[in-house]
């Protein structure tokens, strides 16, 4: 049998409980937490007492598995033997779960074996965790990243795993001079590694929560690049209370518009030739936002109480004109507040209907770039949607009625709402929707209508943020929930500016059952309208871009909370960073052994090591402090007292324990 160092075996017993920690997240519901990583633990404790033991490790692995397989079994007879409602409940969940603990000790027993016995499979085997770990990090389906729903714990959760499998993978190479240039490398590697799962958990992400909304450490934004996803999920999070006193036509609170696309990136955040950028982001003080006056639109008055949104995120009707934000009451319901101002564009007026169309006059409210940049489409695009658009529209003269037949065309044609569009055999998901399958969310009617709307000549871009249900609507207060993120298209009009089109039907594809009306309101809801209308004159104007007492007394509740939801995890990876900690210590003097070129600083370290040294070694360590010179002979002649001194010291402590017994 060879030799192992303990660090390694420290080291590996993390990785193997954080690799079996994994699958909980997938089958909570039929898995306890720590089921596979105590069960993988006890296997790997097994064959460690067996090696010590002095038995083959072909003997080990037989012994180990057989061991695995009968205590399981025995205890699923036992049990089936006791007459008690707990027993049967406990019987139940090992017998759904024993074909999981065989196959995790089939595994910690022969990678363990195969550890202590083989050096090759010690210096390989993190490659094979690392395989592992991606497999079970990623599901089948699209590889889309759901292990875990936070990217603070996929990031820091992978980082560490890494990290483990960076230093399995450095021991071997201690003993050789490559050692630095390898592990730089690795890390390297390993950074990169960790970017690319990041980006693919945002992907994903997004696609959990409606394909508009990111998910990021305590609430949701918008993604500032649009894609189409084969499958999107709804999430019912309370983001959002709105309080608006007027009646308004317009229910769709907008938090971006996508002015680039690209067939590769899909819609992005790009602002035209010329126009000024959109505000985005809520400053600490009342300010006039960037805007240009059009006809026929009414001020309008919205008050915004974020709850899961980033709470400098601005939502609001279309055309912002001011915002304020406010100091909200001492509270850990809500992140922030703040009203804001709009112009808004009430029923159909006359001159929509008779509008020409844009010529590319500055007067008109658009000038000759912007109007390029908002028609532009590539020929392949063009070449898809533009034959489709023609023939829908080619009956109609006027601008306004070819905007609105090819609205039609989407929301009471043939075309269905489903949040299971499919994957494109070919990889376009847009072409997919438009000639084949005609069902997608509303992502996919805002993408087709809009490059439709461009390839005619229109100038359009695609609007991301939120509907509201005016009947959930409580003394004006409307809740606001994840799954009413919504993708609408505004479309330019001359002298009337942009205004919403929503081309998303209302038909459902066969087999879906989403209800519209999101059943917006609930408990929660009601209680934190009853605490607005309790703390209303409590609301105050803020000044300044420094949090208030109140606001940071907020967010630490808010950090807190999030620390006590997550302890165990947290826990975990604190224990890890420790253990890691640990082991550099104790390996420092080593390295210092290994590649220092002070010989002096060898050979005091070799001092500080060794803890009963010999007459001769003394010597050296004098000259080291002393002499003026301390040459390469001395230090191998340390070396070589301090290895013999070692191995007589443990020959000897083996003797005596023998004695002993």
């Amino acid at each position: 049998m060879q030799n192992y160092s303990k660090p390694a075996a420290v080291l590996r017993i993390c990785s193997l409980l954080l690799l079996l920690s994994v699958p909980y997240r997938y089958l909570a519901g039929i898995l306890p937490a720590a089921a596979l990583p105590v069960w993988g633990l006890c296997c790997t404790a097994v064959i460690h007492f067996l090696h010590r033991k002095r038995i083959r490790a072909e003997a080990a692995v037989i012994i180990g598995f057989s061991a695995a397989l009968l205590i399981p079994a025995c205890v699923l007879g036992l049990l089936a033997l006791i007459p008690q409602l707990i027993a049967d409940t406990l019987f139940l969940r090992i017998k759904l779960i024993f074909g999981l603990l065989a196959l995790t000790a089939f595994i910690s027993v022969t990678s363990t074996a195969l550890f202590i016995s083989t050096e090759r499979w010690r210096r390989y085997e993190p490659l094979a965790a690392i395989l592992v770990f991606s497999l079970l990090f990623f599901p089948q389906q699209h590889y889309r990243l759901t292990a875990f729903s936070n990217p603070l714990f996929a990031a820091g959760f992978a980082g560490v795993f890494m990290l483990l499998q960076t230093a399995l993978l450095c021991i071997p190479f201690l003993k050789r001079r490559r050692f630095a240039a390898f592990a730089l490398i690795f890390i390297g590697l390993t950074a990169v590694l960790l970017a690319l799962l990041i980006r693919t958990f945002n992907k994903g992400s997004v696609g959990n929560n409606g394909g508009l909304l990111e998910q990021k450490l305590f609430e949701f934004d918008f993604s500032q690049f649009l894609q189409l996803q084969d499958e999107v999920k709804m999430n019912t999070n309370l983001v959002m209370v709105v309080h608006v006193d007027q009646e308004y036509d317009s229910h769709l609170f907008r938090r971006m518009y996508l002015s680039g696309w690209s067939p590769q990136k899909g819609f992005y955040e790009k602002s035209a030739p010329g126009e000024p950028e959109q505000p985005l982001r809520i400053s600490g003080q009342p300010a006039e936002l960037p805007h240009q006056s059009f006809l026929c639109r009414e001020r309008v008055s919205q008050e915004i109480f974020t709850v899961n949104l980033d709470p400098d995120s601005l939502v609001a009707l279309d055309y912002p004109l001011s915002v304020t934000p406010y100091t909200v009451w001492d509270t850990v319901s809500f992140k922030g507040a703040y009203k804001a101002e709009s112009e808004v564009l009430h029923g159909v007026p006359l001159d929509l209907i008779t509008a020409e169309p844009p010529s590319g006059n500055p007067e008109e409210g658009l000038s000759a770039e912007a109007l390029r940049f908002y028609t532009s489409v590539d020929s392949g695009t063009k070449a898809l949607l533009f034959p489709i658009a023609e023939s829908v529209t080619a009956p109609f003269a006027l601008y306004y009625d070819k905007v609105y037949a090819l609205l039609d065309y989407f929301r009471e044609g043939e075309y269905r709402y489903s949040l299971r569009p499919g994957q494109a055999p070919d990889g376009d998901q847009l072409r997919y929707f438009v000639t084949e399958s005609k069902k997608g969310y509303c992502s996919y009617f805002a993408f087709a209508y809009c490059l439709m709307l461009r390839s005619l000549g229109i100038p359009a871009r695609l609007a991301a943020g939120f509907f509201l249900q005016p009947e959930s609507g409580i003394l004006n207060y409307y809740p606001v929930r994840a799954n009413m993120a919504h993708a609408w298209v505004e479309v330019f009009f001359p002298y009337l500016g942009w205004v919403d089109i929503d081309p998303t039907t209302e038909q459902l594809a066969d087999g879906e059952s989403l209800d519209f009306s999101f059943q917006a309101g609930g408990d929660q809801f009601t209680q934190l309208l009853d605490e607005i209308l309790l703390n209303r004159s409590a609301l105050r104007i803020r000044h300044g871009g420094t949090l208030s007492a109140a606001e940071a007394q907020t967010v630490a509740q808010r950090v807190s909370q999030f620390f006590k939801m997550h302890r165990g995890i947290l826990f975990c990876i604190a224990a890890l960073v420790a253990i890691l900690l640990y082991g550099a210590f104790r390996a420092y003097p080593y390295l210092i052994i290994r590649y220092s070129r002070n010989n002096r600083k060898i050979i005091l370290t070799l001092k500080r090591l060794h803890k009963h040294p010999s007459d001769a070694f003394y010597a050296l360590t004098q000259k080291a402090k002393f002499a003026p010179s301390c040459t390469d002979e001395d230090v191998a002649i340390a070396k070589q007292l301090y290895r013999s001194e070692k191995k007589q010291g443990k020959n000897a402590w083996n003797r005596s324990r023998r004695n002993g017994k």
